[in-house]
């Protein structure tokens, strides 16, 4: 069932970025997302999160994209109905609405956002910056938007295990 609703996202989120490239480079949109969801689903086992947690992220990552970059028609709506709302949620939370408003995006998310939409978008930050050249100047953005986020997801962490010790 996790497998087939990885494979699922994947397929959905090939469908969404299909013809896309990112913004740097050569490399087509859908391997940012694969990537995202490797990364988020290897922290997610090191937090020793359960399965289904884990799989939701995974999922989510896959996802992450899908909503702001994405040219499925009612690509919300889809979401939701395959995977649940919690997944919905996450896509969500990650999913910036005004383009130039940057910012208040993160600024939202930070305040609001839950574990697991912190952690997926860590590891957006950790693959941008790891796959941005030089030349395109968004380093000092990343870094600073890394450096808000982090202890915020920190305490999180904190947070859930405390509470999976009680």
């Amino acid at each position: 069932m996790i497998l087939n609703n990885l494979i699922k996202a994947r397929d959905l989120a090939v469908e969404c970025h299909e013809g896309q490239m990112r913004k740097w480079g050569d490399e087509k949109a859908i391997t940012h997302s694969i990537e995202v969801s490797n990364m988020a689903i290897e922290r997610a086992e090191e937090l020793k999160l359960p399965d289904e947690e884990v799989a939701d992220i995974g999922i989510a990552a896959i996802l992450h994209d899908t909503i702001e970059d994405g040219e499925v028609d009612n690509i919300r709506y889809k979401i939701r109905d395959m995977f649940g709302d919690k997944v919905y949620q996450i896509v969500d939370d990650l999913t910036r609405t005004e383009e130039g408003k940057y910012w208040e995006y993160l600024d939202k998310l930070i305040k609001e956002g839950r574990l697991e939409s912190l952690l997926i978008k860590y590891c957006d930050m950790i693959h941008n910056i790891s796959t941005l050249p030089l030349n395109v100047g968004l380093h000092n953005r990343y870094t600073k938007a890394m450096n808000m986020l982090y202890p915020v997801l920190e305490k999180k962490i904190k947070e859930r295990k405390l509470k999976c010790q009680k």
